[in-house]
């Protein structure tokens, strides 16, 4: 059979799940185990990236204004201002988490979620198709938005009781 082993006893064509994820498991914790800080900490962060830019692209994909001329670009400005939301939160949250959360969720996930190129290049969209005024409205309000988005999110763990932990404060403000 082309070099292939002949099944034998108790074989099935998949093998036995629990143990084949058992054993790709114990492969990846002496992978990472082997590997130096800063690269568990891209590791982390790839595979957040990877795993936001796919939720992007389904949200875009599913929701997105299909390229229609001077269409506002919303689905760009919900996954900025959500993913905003999201990074403050994760701001307050991750303090008293694993090392790798918040390269994973920050950097990787919410920042292959959101992405200035995106802001960017539907603002020039909307210039090019001559929706100036909507231009003008997205250029100002995704900052504004995305910047309140981000404050609120740094609050609310503590608001709704999910944190201990008072929210980031900026550079200076110790």
């Amino acid at each position: 059979m082309h070099g292939r082993a002949e099944p034998g006893p108790g074989w099935s064509l998949w093998g036995d799940p629990l143990e084949d994820m058992s054993t790709r498991l114990a492969d990846i914790a002496l992978r990472l185990g082997a590997m130096t800080p800063g690269q568990r900490v891209l590791c982390a962060v790839a595979a957040g990236g990877a795993t936001g830019a796919v939720l992007r692209a389904a949200v875009e994909t599913n929701f997105g204004s299909g390229g229609a001329p001077g269409a506002f670009p919303w689905s760009t400005l919900a996954i900025n201002v959500v993913g905003s939301l999201l990074l403050g939160a994760l701001a307050t949250l991750a303090v008293s988490m694993a090392w790798w959360v918040r390269p994973f969720l920050g950097t990787g996930v919410l920042g292959g979620f959101t992405t200035f190129s995106a802001y960017a290049a539907a603002s020039s969209v909307l210039f090019l198709d001559g929706a100036v005024g909507a231009g003008v409205g997205y250029v100002v309000a995704t900052p504004v938005v995305c910047v309140a988005a981000a404050a609120l999110g740094a609050h609310l763990p503590t608001v709704l009781g999910l944190s201990q932990n008072a929210p980031p404060k900026a550079a200076g403000q110790e």
